[in-house]
């Protein structure tokens, strides 16, 4: 049995490569074929390896017809972690075509965004968009578009499906925040992190409820969340605790609120300033492109004080208040119990929150950064009963550890019922 995980590039690797022990155990083959030269990646491997997973770019094949390659690697699954782009649509459309099974786990708490507005969960900066885009237009033209044209042709699509990619391909454009999501990004099933996000995946997919499936959440186990964190602080004023941090959640590595990089610092900067006058001091946990983009020296010589990985949970047991975006992060500050304060000020008073994030009971929508003691001092008094009611809903399937196995187990299934 093989499964072949199929991504933009190789970034993501960490959420396959935590799959490896289970799928071995199985007697499951795997493998990674990116698409990391057809990006930005200047520099990249045909084939490597780590810790045991082994990556291909896309290069390797020499074809931009995916169905070239299924029928030389013959896998019995293909596994997703997003569907979303021509090429992974593409490959969707192959997989049918020869009757592969194929998964969509979701890499994030998709909900932590607005998903319900008719607009799009972001506003965009048109020109730091298209600065982001037209990086990336010569090989979207030379690449993408003919992968998917290919595969529109090679699976007999309908007049429909010919106008759907006409329409997309003009909001990516007009309106890419907005665009909705085609017949053929849907996959035999859907994983989720906790049952907060099932909803989203049956509207959005128009996929059977029946199909979608909860698995855990991997950021707890990750971060070393374990079952005595959990809820610990709900019941303690943190209000005189000296420090905050701030979740970040790469806005513009993709050109999405602010303008420009040197907006978005002053935007950090004009926080800090502020907690420091309340005698407070600034954390940032900035998202792994926002570190690619900016690197930690320059988020450091600015004044602002980065948090590794291994220093997160520490962290958050000595702080005041986190400062979040609408980043999957945020549920673990909320899931130990901490005020959550969504920033909606400012610069990014255009940031919009969905229902997991709107819904926790210690959180509040902070559109004035002068509001902020006062809202701190309210959410110190909320009962800790409704939290653990929130806990119960957006924690998913516990023990999170287990979270690999859950998900292997549907990839066996799938295998098994295919064959």
């Amino acid at each position: 049995m093989k499964v072949l995980f199929f991504d933009s590039w190789k970034g993501g690797r960490k959420k396959y490569i935590r799959l490896l022990s289970e799928l071995e155990r199985l007697g499951i083959d795997s493998l990674l074929v990116h698409l990391g030269s057809w990006g930005n990646e200047t520099e990249f491997e045909k084939e490597e390896f780590d810790q045991r997973l082994m990556m291909r770019d896309i290069s390797y094949y020499g074809t931009l017809d995916f169905e070239k390659v299924l029928t030389a690697e013959k896998p019995d699954l293909v596994f997703f972690l997003s569907t979303h782009t021509f090429a992974h649509r593409a490959m969707i459309r192959y997989c049918r075509k020869l009757n592969i099974p194929t998964i969509n786990q979701y890499h994030g708490f998709v909900t932590v965004q607005d998903t319900k507005s008719n607009d799009g969960p972001y506003k965009v900066s048109y020109s730091a968009y298209f600065k982001f885009a037209f990086g990336r237009l010569p090989k979207f033209v030379t690449k993408t578009i003919p992968c998917y044209l290919k595969s529109l042709r090679k699976t007999n699509a309908s007049l429909y499906d010919y106008g759907t990619f006409i329409k997309h391909l003009v909001q990516m454009f007009t309106r890419p925040s907005a665009m909705k999501i085609a017949d053929d990004a849907k996959t035999s099933r859907f994983l989720v992190y906790a049952d907060a996000d099932k909803a989203h995946a049956v509207e959005t997919y128009a996929v059977e409820k029946q199909n979608v499936y909860s698995v855990g959440n991997p950021d707890i186990n990750d971060f070393g969340l374990n079952s005595e964190l959990i809820g610990s602080q709900s019941k303690i004023d943190t209000e005189y605790r000296d420090n905050v941090i701030y979740i970040d959640t790469a806005l513009t590595a993709t050109g999405l609120i602010f303008k420009s990089q040197s907006q978005y610092l002053s935007f950090l900067k004009t926080i800090k300033s502020h907690l420091e006058s309340m005698g407070k001091a600034f954390y940032i946990k900035p998202h792994p492109e926002t570190l690619r983009l900016y690197g930690k020296e320059e988020l450091q010589r600015h004044g602002l004080k980065v948090i590794p990985n291994e220093e997160f949970m520490t962290r958050l047991q000595e702080t005041s208040l986190v400062m979040t975006e609408p980043s999957t992060l945020s549920i673990i500050p909320a899931l130990v119990g901490l005020p959550l304060a969504l920033v909606a000020f400012g610069d990014a008073e255009e940031l919009k929150y969905g229902d997991v994030l709107k819904s926790y009971p210690r959180g509040f929508i902070l559109h004035r950064l002068v509001q902020l003691q006062s809202n701190l001092s309210h959410v110190g008094q909320v009962d800790s009963e409704a939290i653990s009611e929130w806990i119960e809903f957006n924690g998913g399937p516990q023990p999170a550890e287990q979270m690999p196995r859950r998900v292997v187990s549907h990839i066996l299934e799938l295998i098994k019922q295919n064959n």
